[in-house]
């Protein structure tokens, strides 16, 4: 059914046994449904009724941010499914945001407005509906203070297959999970540092965090 999350399991927790697994059997949906995109009426009816007390029920959580992703290779056609699909998404993440106070937005990796675009391994029609989508919902407000939108650079996209996906998905969260036991290791020197030198900690805090930043520009 149109907006039924896939997979098995198709939530994918930090208690999962293979979580880089889970969620490229979760995102290989096939091609055997309709040829018109319908991402809109996809993530309207996957938040909500009957589906979100339903087939989707545990998805959404109350304290959790809610961020839409939408990748297509050509525009949206929910005008076949809703009168208004971008104002129906709107509504649906303003009501997300109202519900859990956090939150509730929509990004689109789809063809340049206008124009679409082209690689080697094949084309992109302009995702017009979604950029202008993504970028009406892409306002919000953080600490009472307003969000605005924000569009990442224009990237060459590859297409591999599910082995390749899943080995740079794996590679790349062993890259961040490095990255979060050498800052573990730098906290508990901090503190050590701390408790011996009658120092506080929010000093060596702060000396953690600049050396990340060098790091980071480097």
């Amino acid at each position: 059914a149109t907006g039924q999350l896939l997979g098995n399991p198709w939530i994918v927790t930090r208690e999962s046994d293979d979580p880089i697994g889970d969620f490229a059997r979760a995102v290989a949906v096939g091609t055997a449904g309709t040829a018109d995109e319908a991402g809109l009426a996809a993530a309207v009816a996957a938040l909500g009724e009957p589906l979100a007390s339903g087939a989707n029920r545990g998805f959404r959580r109350a304290d959790a941010v809610l961020h839409v992703v939408v990748v297509s290779d050509a525009d949206d056609h929910s005008d076949t499914l809703l009168d208004d699909p971008s104002a129906a998404v709107a509504e649906v993440l303003a009501e997300a945001t109202t519900q859990s106070g956090l939150p509730a937005m929509l990004s689109a990796v789809v063809g340049d407005e206008g124009t679409g675009c082209s690689g080697e391994y094949g084309d992109a029609a302009p995702g017009d509906t979604y950029n202008i989508t993504a970028a009406g919902t892409d306002t919000f407000e953080l600490d009472e203070r307003p969000h605005g939108e924000a569009r990442s650079a224009v990237r060459r996209l590859m297409v591999i297959n599910d082995t390749d996906f899943t080995e740079i998905l794996r590679n790349q969260l062993a890259s961040v999970r490095r990255s979060a036991i050498r800052l573990e290791s730098m906290q508990r020197e901090a503190q050590d540092r701390a408790r011996a030198g009658g120092l506080r900690v929010s000093d060596e805090q702060g000396r953690i965090g600049e050396r990340i930043s060098i790091a980071n520009e480097a």
